[in-house]
Parts: C-alpha cells; structure tokens; sequence
C-alpha cells in the first residue's frame, strides 16, 4: 500500500509539472496588418494599419530610421549611429515629456508611427523587435545594442505576451512619407515622467525582409482624444493643430 501511495503521489506530481509547463510556454503571435484597416494586440498594446496621408495631416517627422538589405536593427540615439541606423536629423534621442496621449475606450496610450519603404511586387515586411527603453539622462555612447540594455530599464516590449511578428503591407498606402502602421502603447506601461529619455528598439526581416529604403518611426505629440460611440464608428477628435501631432512635412536628409 505505501509503494502505491507513492506512485500515485509521483504521478499527481509530474501530471502537475507537465500541465505547468505547457502553461507557460507562450504560443508565438503573428500580427496580420497586410490588409486595410487590420488591426491586433500584443502585451497590451494595439497595432493598427493606417494610412496617415489620406487624414490630411502630412507626412512624418521621426525619431529613427533604420536601412539594411534583408534584416536590420536599431535604436534611437543622437551620438553614433549603432545597428543599422541611419544617420541624420531624423534620429535623436526623445524624452518622454514630448509625447501627447491617446484616450481610446477610457484607457489611455502613447502613439507611435511606422512608415515602411519596400518594393512593389514584394511589398511585404517583418517588424520583429518593438522594445521601449527608458533612463534618466541621455545616452553618451551609441555604438552597439549593450550600450542601451546594460544601462537602461525595459519598460515595454511587445514580446512580452509570446514571440511576436507583425506583418506590414507597404503596398497599401502611397510611399514614403505616408505613414503605414500605428502602435499604441499603454501610458501606464512607460509611466509619466516626462524627464526621462525613451529609447526604441526595433528590428525587421523574418519571414520578410527588408528590400528597398529606410524605415522610419515617429511619435504623436499633443493629445488627440479618440472615443468609439454608439454604432461602433470610432470618431477622432483632434484636441491641437496638425502641427501639434509631430505629422509634420518631412525635409529632406
């Protein structure tokens, strides 16, 4: 009777620690924007295809941009240019102060915008990496990945929930400039200090790489209030000029 007893208990124990385990390994999540108006979710935050231009508010002013045939990585900074960045006006460090907030369904977001330059057929590209830094001063060195997870704190990344891919079709909307997916990240997640500097890193390429020019990100600044009423249409109220979203006519680097 005790040999079976015990069986039974390293039974009930390992029965338990399979079922543990196959909870929690995290399925990868792939993210379709491919077609107008797709839309999905990833550790909290809401991925939406979009089409800046045809809103009437111009086109992008970015924080970073990034350029590498097949994958390519990067982060924002203004001393280096590490990864793949691209260098220019059009990356530099951003504090968080500089970013307005997106009320949607009562909880409120930072917006980012990707705008992708691909090739039309083979159109379709791959962010793998949306990571969100934050520290108290600005980076003084740029030159590798280390220099910005060693001496930052990781406040949002998309992978969090499971290995996350979305996939963006450049084809939809009209070219470089127009902006092609937003990305809303919850406020609670990056906090309210507007002192701090954010740092995003991301990275493109699998399952489809990167073909043609850069890919370039921006953050809305001002504070754009969006509310869906009855009749499940989502109406945007713009609280400050265009000029206030950070959309602003982009000059040439």
């Amino acid at each position: 009777m005790p040999d079976y007893m015990t069986s039974k208990k390293l039974y009930f124990s390992a029965g338990l620690f399979a079922a543990f385990n196959f909870t929690a390994t995290a399925s990868p999540i792939t993210i379709d924007l491919t077609t107008a108006g797709s839309s999905g979710t990833a550790n909290g935050a809401i991925f939406n295809q979009i089409n800046v231009q045809s809103t009437g508010t111009g086109v992008l002013d970015p924080f970073l941009r990034i350029q590498q045939t097949g994958t390519e990585s990067g982060y924002n900074t203004s001393v280096g240019t590490p990864l793949d960045d691209k260098a220019g006006i059009w990356t530099h460090d951003l504090q968080l102060g500089s970013l307005g907030t997106v009320t949607q369904n009562g909880v409120s977001y930072y917006k980012f915008i990707l705008d992708v330059n691909e090739t039309k057929p083979g159109a379709l590209i791959s962010l793998n990496n949306f990571k969100l830094y934050e520290r108290g001063s600005a980076l003084s060195v740029a030159n590798t990945l280390a220099n910005l997870t060693s001496t930052s704190t990781l406040k949002f990344d998309m992978d969090g929930a499971g290995d996350t891919t979305v996939n963006i079709n450049y084809a939809l909307n009209s070219g470089s400039g127009s902006g092609d997916i937003s990305v809303l990240v919850p406020v609670s997640a990056l906090g309210v200090d507007g002192s701090q500097y954010l740092y995003l890193y991301t990275s493109f390429g699998s399952p489809y790489g990167s073909d043609a020019g850069f890919e370039e990100w921006a953050a809305v600044q001002g504070t754009t209030t969006v509310c869906a009423p009855d009749g499940g249409m989502t109406m945007i109220l713009l609280g400050v000029a265009v000029s206030g979203l950070g959309l602003l006519k982009r000059k040439n680097s």
